[in-house]
């Protein structure tokens, strides 16, 4: 995995300060983004009701779905309509429609490194993002 220098600001910038997820956009998780899990980021995607909502909520992730937060960046209403549209026919049939475009939406980058992580040490998403991209800030070596 590879962090930008915009990253790393941001990502150090967030950890001196409450980094507190919006209850409305990513249901109830707790207190902080320590806490944040896979399913809070499935019910994000699965009752967002706008291109600037989604924008909104990535933000609030950022940096830590900023592959994701490109694409919706990217997108115009009718992109997310049918975005939409596709994501509940992904959660509902077995064969995938997907566009490729989307896949960082569904999934990002970080995520997919960070859960296996998580799930070994038994601890939420959110802290295994967060320890994951420490290791790299400080160029591999924790504090």
């Amino acid at each position: 995995m590879i962090i930008t220098q915009e990253q790393k600001s941001k990502l150090e910038e967030r950890l001196y300060e409450e980094w507190v997820l919006p209850t409305e956009l990513f249901g109830d998780m707790g207190v902080d983004i320590y806490n944040f899990e896979v399913d809070n980021y499935t019910f994000f995607l699965d009752n967002v009701k706008s291109l600037n909502q989604l924008v909104e909520g990535l933000q609030n992730l950022s940096p830590l779905a900023d592959d994701a937060l490109s694409i919706a960046k990217k997108m115009k209403e009718q992109d997310f309509l049918i975005f939409k549209k596709v994501l509940q026919y992904e959660r509902k049939m077995e064969d995938s429609r997907l566009p490729n475009k989307y896949l960082s939406l569904v999934i990002p980058q970080k995520f997919i490194l960070a859960n296996p992580l998580a799930e070994e040490y038994k601890v939420p998403l959110g802290a295994a993002l967060i320890r994951m991209i420490e290791l790299e800030i400080n160029g591999g070596v924790l504090k």
